[in-house]
C-alpha cells in the first residue's frame, strides 16, 4: 500500500544536471536509485526525469508529493519499461499543516510503445494526478487502480485523477479493483482506437465523489473481465459510449452485471449514443437504492440479458431509447418498476426489445411511454411478445405524433392504459388485460380484444373493429367504429359525447353491446361515405342484448343533400336513415359555373348515376364534383388558342421589323469599321425568311374557372417584295403543335395548328408603319378525368377551331447617337370560333354548341437598339418594354349533359393589363442574310406568356 508520507529511505529527484534518471547528480545525495528503491519525483525542479528506452524497477513511486508548487512529471518514451510495486501520481499525503500541499500535482506520460507495470496505482490521491497512455503504450495495474481517491473533510479538498488512453494499440489493464472517483473526482477517457480492460469497476464510490468513463470513436473499446460494474455507488457516476465505440461487461467470462445508482445517495447514468456505439452486458440494474438511468440515443445499442428499473423500494430507474436505430435489447425481460419506481420512454424510432413487465412487485410503480414523456413526439417501437402488469401500479402510455402506430404486444394483467396523443392501433390480444383504459387525446383503435374498462375523455376517440369492456364516452369524447365494434359489458353515452358513423348499406359502422346501453344525450354524427349511398334504406348503428334506455340528443350529417334521422322503434336498437333533403345541387355552388351545372343536374332523374354519385358528398366534395362536371377547361382553351395565335402574329411583326433599315428594328443601318461608318444595303427587292418558335402560356384560375398551361413549338416562313415608296408586301405560312394541362382540373389535351397570313410595312423616313392579317386553324384533342362519389369517368373529344386576327402598328425612330429609340403603339383584334363537339365516355360526357370569343388588344411602349461590330458582321442588341391592355369577354360555351338542359360555362380569361417585354440580338451575316434571336412575353397578376424565336431572313 501507499504511505501518506515519504519513507525515510526514499530517494528524491532534484534534476540539477539533466533528465537522466541514472545520473546521480540529479538526485538528492548525489546517488541514483538502485533497482527496487523507493523513488520520489517532486517539483518544482530544474528538469524533470525521462526514461528513454531504458528499464527501471522501483518499489514505491511518488510523482508529485509534498511540494506546494507542484509540477512533477515523468515521461516514458521510445519503448521504455517501468515496473513498480505501488505508485501514486499526485499528492499522496493528507497534509493538514496549512493544507497547501494537497494541491500538489503529478503527471506520468507514456508514449512510443512504452510500458508500465505496477501492483497498485493511485492517480490523484489528495492532489491532482494525470496519466497519459499514448502511441501504442501499455499500463497494467495488477491489484488496484484508483482515481480521485481521498476527500479531506477539514479542507474540503478532493483528489482529482485523470487517465487518458488514446491511439491505436494503447491499452490499460486493471486486473483487480478499479475505482474511478473513490472519495474524490476521477475520469478515464478512451479514444482513437485505444482500449481499457478492467475487473470489478466502480465510478463515484462514496458520497461527494464523482467518476466518469468516456469511450469514444470507432475501434475504441472497454472490456470488463470480472465482477460487477457500479455506476454511481454513493456518489455520481457516468459511462459514455459514443461515436462508434464499443464495450462489453460479459467479455472473457465476466458476469456482466451493471448497477446504476447503487447506494441511497448514488446517481448514475449509462449513455450510449451514435451509430455503431454498443455495449453488451449481463443484467442492468438501474435505480437500486438511488437514481439510475440508461439512455440510448442516435442509433446506439445496449444489449442486456435483463433490465431492471427501480430494483429496490427506494430506487428510481429511468430508461430512454430515442432516435432511429437506437435499441435496448433485454433478451430475458425488461422490468419497468421492479420493487421501486421505473420509467421507460421509447421515441423517435427507438426500439425496446424483450418481454416487458411493468410494476412487478407490490408497492412498485412503473410507466412505459411510447412517444414523449411530456409533450408528444414521434413514436418508437416496443418489440415484445407481451406486456405484463404486475402487483404494483403500472401504466402504459401513448403520447406520440404518429398517424397509424401499430402496437402488437399482447397485454396481460391489471394496469392502466393511457392514450394521450396520436393514433394508436392495438393489434395484439388484450383479453387478459383487466385494468382501466383512458382515452384522453388522439385515437385508440382496438382491433382484437381489450379487457377491463374504457373511459373516453373529452378530446379522445375510441375506434376499431375489435371488442372492448364496459365503456363510458364522456362529454366531448368520441367513439368511431371501423365496421363493427363490440362492447363486452355496458355502454354509456354522456351528454355532449359523439358517435361518429360511416353508414353505407352493407358496409356501415355499428356498435353491439352485451350489456345495457344508456343514452344520456350525445350526438350521432354521420360521416361522409366514399361511395354512392342508397338513401332508400336504413342501417342499424347500435344494439344491446340486455336493454337500451334514453336517446341521443341530436343527429347530424356531413352530407350536403341527405338528412339523417334516428329510429328507436326496434327494441334495444338504434337505426339511422338518410333521406333526400330540399338542398338543390346548385345551392351548394359558390361560382357561376358550379351553379349552372348544378341546375342542370337538378333536372336529371334521381336514378341518374351522376345524381346518385352527388348524393353521398359533403358540400366541399360537391363543389369539386361540380367543377369537374362543368368542363370549363374547354372554355379556357379558347383563350389559350387565341393567345398562342397572337404569339404567331407577333412573330410575323418581328419579321417586318427585320426588314426596316433602322437600328431600333433589329437590323443595324450602320456598323463601326475603323473610324468610319458603313451603310448597310437593305433595299434588295425580294426577301425570304424562316423562323423556329416556341411559346408558353399560363392562364391562372379566375372567375370560378380552372386555369391552364400550354406550350407550343413550330416553324413559320414567308416571302416579301419591295414596292414603290418604300412599302413591302409579304405572305407567310406555318405550323405549330401545342399541348396543354389544366390547373386545378384533371384535364389535358393537344392541338395541331396551321397558320397563314399577309403583312405589309412602310419605312417613311423616321416613321415606321406595319400591319398584318392572319388565320389559324386549330385541330384539338382533349381528355378529362372525372371522379367523385364512386363514379369514375374518362372523357375524350376531338374538334376544330379557327382564330382570325388583324394587327396594325405605328412607331417613330429617334437617333440617340450610340443607340436608337422607337416609341410605338399597336392595335390588334382577334376572333376565335370553336366548333360544336360531343365528348365520348360515360354519363359525365358533355356536348357543346359552337362558340365564339373575341378580344381587342392595345400595346404602348418603346423599343431600343444598340449596334456594334463583331469581325465583319453587324450586330444589334435590342429590347422592348410596354404596357398591354386586353379588352374582351370571358370565353364561354353552351354545354349539356346527357338528358339535361343546356347550361353556360365560362372559362378563365387573361387579365386586362400586362407588362410586355422583349430582348434579343440581330446579326447581319452579310449583305443578304440576317439572323434574329428573340425572347419575350407578357406578365400580369398571375397570368403570363413567354416565347422564344429564331428568324433567318434573306434578301436578293
Amino acid at each position: 500500500m501507499l504511505a501518506g508520507t515519504i519513507p525515510a529511505w526514499a530517494q528524491t529527484w532534484d534534476g540539477s544536471d539533466s533528465t537522466d534518471m541514472s545520473d546521480g547528480n540529479n538526485w538528492v545525495g548525489g546517488v541514483a536509485p538502485a533497482p527496487g528503491a523507493n523513488i520520489v519525483i517532486t517539483g518544482p525542479a530544474v528538469q524533470m526525469p525521462t526514461i528513454d528506452g531504458d528499464t527501471v524497477t522501483a518499489n514505491i513511486l511518488y510523482v508529485g508529493h509534498d511540494a506546494i508548487d507542484g509540477g512533477a512529471t515523468l515521461d516514458l518514451i521510445n519503448g521504455a519499461s517501468l515496473t513498480t510495486a505501488s505508485a501514486s501520481v499526485g499528492e499522496a499525503g493528507n497534509n493538514n499543516a496549512g493544507n497547501l500541499l494537497e494541491e500538489d500535482g503529478g503527471l506520468v506520460a507514456l508514449s512510443g510503445a512504452s510500458d508500465w507495470s505496477t501492483d497498485w496505482l493511485n492517480i490523484g490521491a489528495y492532489g491532482d494526478g494525470s496519466v497519459f497512455v499514448t502511441d501504442g503504450s501499455t499500463l497494467t495495474a495488477a491489484t488496484s487502480l484508483q482515481l480521485g481517491t481521498h476527500y479531506n473533510a477539514t479542507t474540503l479538498n478532493q483528489g482529482m485523477g485523470t487517465l487518458e488512453i488514446f491511439g491505436a494499440g494503447s491499452k490499460v489493464t486493471s486486473q483487480g479493483v478499479t475505482v474511478v472517483g473513490a472519495s474524490g473526482n476521477g475520469g478515464i477517457s478512451v479514444s482513437d482506437e485505444a482500449s481499457l480492460v478492467t475487473g470489478a469497476t466502480t465510478l463515484g464510490q462514496n458520497f461527494e465523489a464523482y467518476g466518469v468513463l468516456d469511450i469514444a470513436g470507432e475501434g475504441s473499446r472497454w472490456d470488463v473481465t470480472s465482477g460487477t460494474t457500479v455506476i454511481g455507488g454513493d456518489g455520481l457516476g457516468g459511462v459514455l459510449i459514443s461515436d462508434g465505440a464499443t464495450a462489453s461487461t460479459v467479455a472473457l467470462g465476466g458476469a456482466g452485471r451493471i448497477n446504476i445508482g447503487q447506494g441511497y445517495d448514488g446517481q448514475g447514468v449509462l449513455f450510449v449514443t451514435g451509430t455503431g456505439s454498443q455495449i453488451d452486458a449481463g443484467q442492468i440494474w438501474a435505480g437500486m437504492s438511488g437514481l439510475g438511468g440508461v439512455q440510448v440515443d442516435d442509433g446506439g445499442v445496449v444489449n442486456a440479458t435483463h433490465l431492471l428499473l427501480g430494483t429496490t423500494t427506494d430506487g428510481l430507474g429511468l430508461a430512454t431509447i430515442n432516435g432511429a436505430g437506437s435499441l435496448l435489447d433485454a433478451s430475458t425481460y425488461a422490468m419497468i418498476g421492479y420493487l421501486g419506481y421505473g420509467q421507460a420512454v421509447v421515441s423517435n424510432g427507438g426500439t425496446l426489445r424483450g418481454t416487458v413487465r411493468i410494476a412487478y412487485g407490490a408497492g412498485s410503480f412503473g410507466v412505459l411511454t411510447v412517444g414523449g414523456a411530456s409533450t408528444p413526439e414521434a413514436p418508437g417501437t416496443i418489440d415484445a411478445p407481451s406486456i405484463t402488469f404486475g402487483d404494483g401500479d403500472g401504466l402504459l402510455g401513448f403520447n406520440h405524433t404518429g398517424a397509424d402506430l401499430d402496437f402488437a404486444p399482447d397485454l396481460v394483467g391489471d394496469g392502466g392504459l393511457f392514450q394521450l396523443a396520436g393514433t394508436t392501433i392495438l393489434s395484439g390480444d388484450g383479453s387478459l388485460f383487466t385494468g382501466e383504459t383512458v382515452v384522453q387525446g388522439g385515437t385508440l383503435r382496438v382491433m382484437q380484444t381489450l379487457g377491463g374498462t374504457v373511459d373516453v375523455f373529452g378530446g379522445g376517440m375510441l375506434g376499431g373493429s375489435g371488442t372492448v369492456g364496459t365503456t363510458v364516452v364522456d362529454a366531448l369524447g368520441s367513439i368511431a367504429p371501423d365496421g363493427l365494434l363490440s362492447v363486452d359489458g355496458d355502454l354509456t353515452f354522456e351528454n355532449g359525447s359523439f358517435y361518429l358513423v360511416d353508414a353505407v348499406p352493407g358496409a356501415h359502422d355499428s356498435i353491439a353491446a352485451t350489456g345495457t346501453v344508456t343514452l344520456n344525450g350525445g350526438t350521432v354524427q354521420h360521416q361522409a361515405a366514399a361511395d354512392t349511398f342508397d338513401w332508400q334504406e336504413s342501417v342499424r348503428i347500435l344494439s344491446s342484448e340486455t336493454g337500451l334506455s334514453g336517446t341521443f340528443a341530436d343527429v347530424t350529417s356531413a352530407l350536403a343533400f341527405l338528412d339523417p334521422t334516428l329510429d328507436y322503434d326496434t327494441p334495444n336498437e338504434v337505426w339511422l336513415t338518410l333521406s333526400r333533403n330540399d338542398v338543390a345541387f346548385e345551392d351548394v355552388g359558390s361560382t357561376g359555373n358550379q351553379g349552372q351545372v348544378g341546375q342542370a343536374l337538378s333536372g336529371l332523374p334521381g336514378s341518374n348515376p351522376l345524381v346518385q354519385a352527388m348524393l353521398g358528398l359533403t358540400p366541399d366534395q360537391a363543389r369539386d364534383a361540380l367543377n369537374q362536371l362543368a368542363g370549363d377547361t374547354h372554355g379556357t382553351l379558347q383563350d389559350a388558342n387565341m393567345a398562342l395565335a397572337q404569339q404567331v402574329q407577333n412573330f410575323a411583326a418581328a419579321r417586318v421589323r427585320q426588314t426596316f433599315a433602322a437600328v431600333s428594328q433589329a437590323n443595324p443601318v450602320s456598323a463601326y469599321a475603323g473610324q468610319g461608318v458603313v451603310e448597310a444595303d437593305d433595299r434588295l427587292p425580294v426577301g425570304v425568311w424562316l423562323q423556329g418558335l416556341g411559346d408558353y402560356v399560363r392562364v391562372e384560375p379566375n372567375g370560378g374557372a380552372g386555369g391552364l398551361t400550354a406550350g407550343a413549338g413550330g416553324v413559320l416562313g414567308g416571302a416579301d417584295v419591295l414596292l414603290p415608296s418604300n412599302w413591302r408586301l409579304g405572305v407567310l405560312a406555318g405550323y405549330t403543335g401545342s399541348g396543354f394541362a389544366a390547373i386545378d382540373r384533371p384535364a389535358t389535351g393537344t392541338a395541331q395548328n396551321l397558320h397563314a397570313g399577309i403583312y405589309a410595312s412602310a419605312a417613311l423616313d423616321a416613321i415606321r408603319l406595319q400591319g398584318n392579317a392572319m388565320l389559324t386553324w386549330h385541330g384539338l384533342s382533349t381528355r378529362r378525368d372525372v371522379s367523385f362519389g364512386g363514379l369514375t369517368d374518362t372523357l375524350t373529344a376531338s374538334y376544330g377551331a379557327r382564330t382570325a386576327q388583324v394587327f396594325g402598328e405605328a412607331g417613330y425612330v429617334f437617333d440617340m447617337g450610340s443607340f436608337e429609340l422607337e416609341p410605338f403603339g399597336s392595335l390588334s383584334y382577334a376572333l376565335t370560333h370553336t366548333d360544336a363537339f360531343a365528348e365520348t365516355g360515360g354519363p359525365a360526357a358533355l356536348s357543346s354548341a359552337a362558340a365564339s370569343n373575341n378580344s381587342t388588344t392595345t400595346l404602348l411602349g418603346a423599343r431600343m437598339a444598340a449596334p456594334f461590330a463583331v469581325n465583319d458582321m453587324l450586330v444589334a442588341a435590342r429590347g422592348m418594354l410596354g404596357w398591354q391592355h386586353q379588352n374582351g369577354t370571358a370565353p364561354s360555351s353552351q354545354m349539356a349533359l346527357a338528358g339535361s338542359g343546356p347550361f353556360t360555362v365560362s372559362g378563365a380569361s387573361f387579365a386586362g393589363d400586362a407588362l410586355a417585354y422583349e430582348a434579343g440580338l440581330n446579326i447581319d451575316v452579310n449583305a443578304g442574310l440576317n439572323i434574329d434571336v428573340v425572347y419575350g412575353g407578357q406578365v400580369s397578376a398571375g397570368d403570363f406568356t413567354q416565347s422564344i424565336k429564331g428568324i433567318v431572313g434573306g434578301r436578293f
